[in-house]
């Protein structure tokens, strides 16, 4: 590789011999939501009802009451929930007071998510987001994305920074992204 900075690479002794010149355009990143700063910090109540997360197919909710539907409980219901899809809450706390923070587990486009709420006081509106209705409470900060290389001057998407089979016996592990037309020289 003439340039490791940019990923690394392992090879199985089947791999055929070649030379092949590699872009990374972009890395995989996962998915990460921000919410509006509560001024009461940690302990801010913020709403009561049904938060749902879905990403795809897949989704989960916690039902949150007048005690656990703080910063502090709604983080813990979600990171504990049994049937999570892979979400993490966190919480920041910055000079205009603490926010929510969701982030995906897993990088690449399939893995983007939305908030809804349903029921209770509509205080959880707060923390919703739908990248297709119009304004959004919460703010994306990144966004879910696939890698994406380009080989022989050919597209390759991954959903993660691991690239395997673009060439035989040939596993890509990203690093980070060269300048526009970088390329990157493989020997095999």
């Amino acid at each position: 590789v003439s340039d490791s900075n940019l990923f690394d690479v392992t090879v199985s002794a089947g791999a055929p011999p070649g030379t092949y010149d590699i872009e990374v355009a972009q890395l995989a990143t996962a998915q990460r939501l921000a919410s509006g700063a509560f001024a009461d910090g940690r302990t801010s109540s913020v709403g009561t009802g049904t938060l749902t997360i879905t990403a795809g197919t897949k989704t989960f909710s916690v039902t949150l009451d007048e005690t656990t539907g703080t910063l502090t409980g709604i983080r813990d219901a979600i990171n504990k929930a049994a049937d999570n899809i892979g979400v993490t809450a966190t919480i920041v706390d910055e000079v205009g007071g603490s926010r929510l923070l969701l982030t995906g587990d897993n990088t690449g486009a399939a893995n983007a998510f939305t908030v809804s709420t349903t029921d209770g006081d509509g205080g959880l509106a707060q923390l919703t987001y739908d990248p297709n209705a119009g304004a959004n409470p919460m703010t994306r900060q990144r966004e879910a994305v696939d890698a994406h290389i380009k080989i022989a001057g050919f597209d390759r998407y991954s959903a993660t920074n691991l690239v395997t089979d673009v060439v035989e016996g040939v596993n890509i592990d990203l690093k980070a992204t060269g300048a526009a037309g970088y390329k990157v020289n493989l020997t095999v």
